[in-house]
């Protein structure tokens, strides 16, 4: 029984390493997708909205899983991999910051104009995220009406999943060292897995009295992604980048977007919220945002007054 479940847990990280590259991938594509001048909701709040709506299906469809048995490498690469490395927490307080402190230098009437997009941000993006929770739990009460037994040959799918997965790290590597102009995604999709798989190990700290787990991958990823963007868009005094070469800042932001992007996450985040008291839940949610936010504003907010932000 013992090697048994030392293969299950092998088999469950992999699976996390191959969902999260899936929602690495997944994520930067709707951000690319999504990001234009005229758009109304653009950048990580969709990528927020479709992880939490696969996350409600895959929640709600609990009876589908349990036929399988416990461990379930599957679903935990689905939940934990992929859900949880589409959406991304850090990006949200990150964002709120970078807006509160204009690196963009956008004509606003007052400066104290920042502090109301902070609240867009949060509000907005959490907002959506909840409601993307909400229908897809929809969706995955429909499905466990629909969706036929699936025990046969599951074996099969978890070892072969397991296997795509560590293949696509493999041939990412060997992308990375031979074709430099995608060097940004293959960055991502190299450092996503690391951060899914600390996530992964921490949530084993949540229990019932507090999500242990979940809160430090969100901030300390959070802190991280900070420091990874003050490295990306810093000046120093003579108004120069911070770090200038190529193939350094294709790493920052493969840092920034797969192992941050894979540390934290607002699917998790939104799942545990909406199965809190209502008491708890504000504890927990004002909990995260605001240290994070504060710390964040630290890091860049100080960088910014003192010697200069451009994106």
């Amino acid at each position: 029984m013992a090697i048994t479940w030392r293969l299950d847990d092998i088999y469950t990280g992999l699976w996390v390493l191959h969902g999260s590259i899936w929602g690495v991938l997944a994520r930067k594509g709707l951000i690319a997708l999504t990001s234009f001048s005229s758009a109304y909701l653009g950048g990580v709040v969709w990528a927020n909205f479709a992880a939490c709506v696969v996350m409600g299906c895959l929640q709600a469809s609990t009876k589908i899983w349990t036929q399988v048995g416990h461990p379930n490498p599957i679903f935990i690469g689905l939940t934990t991999g992929f859900c949880g490395t589409l959406s991304s927490f850090s990006s949200v307080i990150v964002e709120s910051v970078t807006l509160a402190i204009n690196i963009d230098h956008v004509s606003v009437p007052a400066p104290g104009y920042g502090t109301m997009q902070v609240f867009d941000v949060i509000i907005g993006q959490f907002a959506i995220s909840y409601v993307g929770l909400l229908l897809g739990g929809h969706l995955g009460e429909w499905l466990e009406q629909t969706v036929p037994k699936f025990d046969r040959g599951y074996r099969f799918m978890v070892v072969i999943g397991a296997a795509i997965g560590v293949g696509l790290i493999i041939a990412d590597a060997i992308i990375i060292g031979t074709v430099a102009s995608s060097r940004e995604w293959t960055f991502s999709v190299l450092f996503a897995p690391l951060g899914a798989l600390i996530r992964w190990q921490l949530s084993k700290l949540n229990n019932a009295q507090w999500f242990y787990g979940t809160y430090i991958a969100n901030v300390v990823g959070t802190v991280s992604l900070s420091v990874f963007s003050l490295l990306q868009f810093g000046l120093t005094t003579h108004r120069t980048p911070l770090v200038t070469n190529y193939t350094a800042r294709q790493v920052l932001v493969g840092l920034d977007d797969g192992f941050c992007g894979g540390l934290t996450t607002v699917s998790t985040f939104v799942v545990e919220l909406k199965k809190s008291s209502r008491g708890k839940a504000y504890v927990y949610i004002i909990a995260s945002v605001l240290p994070s936010f504060i710390m964040v504003l630290l890091v860049l907010g100080s960088y910014h007054w003192t010697k200069g932000l451009a994106r």
